[in-house]
């Protein structure tokens, strides 16, 4: 939904659900309780039709490439696995989170990390951004504009001891 259709739903709504409120208003201020329930049903009415024109946050979006055999569409499931995959076989890697954005004829990416600390950040920062667009655009054939690497954490090895400071 467009921006022009959610100012319209607001320019309808806002005057219905101001004489709403002061139906409800009215009918209680004279102890009349049939007419201020109704207003609190139109009043909920509005705040319905309200919700139904909200933004809508868009992770299921696909990648089309049309052909003149047909088109083939790739969700974002499919492309958060295939960064997933490019991360799993680096060294000195934790968790990665994976933000992936549409952004027109391509997608920009967003890489949260938890570094070890027997890795080097930056290294392993710009390793992850090769691995990861060269992934999408040889596995997917998907335009990759930019690839973010953000090291979140530096966590230590899981088989490393853990020496207690007090």
């Amino acid at each position: 939904m467009g921006m022009p259709n959610r100012i319209l739903a607001w320019i309808v709504a806002l005057p219905a659900g101001c004489f709403a409120a002061w139906l409800v208003w009215q009918a209680f201020r004279a102890a009349q309780y049939w007419p201020g329930l109704l207003g609190v049903i139109y009043l909920l009415a509005v705040g319905r039709f309200l919700y139904l024109f909200r933004p809508q946050l868009r992770r299921n979006f696909t990648v089309l490439d049309r052909s003149a055999s047909g088109e083939v569409q790739i969700m974002h499931a499919a492309l958060v696995s295939l960064v997933h995959r490019a991360a799993k076989e680096m060294v000195g890697l934790g968790e990665v989170r994976v933000d992936l954005k549409n952004a027109g004829d391509g997608v920009k990416l967003v890489l949260r990390v938890d570094a070890l600390t027997s890795a080097r950040a930056v290294g392993l920062g710009e390793a992850l951004q090769a691995a990861a667009r060269r992934q999408l655009e040889e596995k997917a054939g998907v335009k990759v504009k930019e690839v973010r690497v953000v090291v979140e954490t530096v966590k230590p090895p899981a088989d490393t001891p853990r020496t207690r400071v007090r």
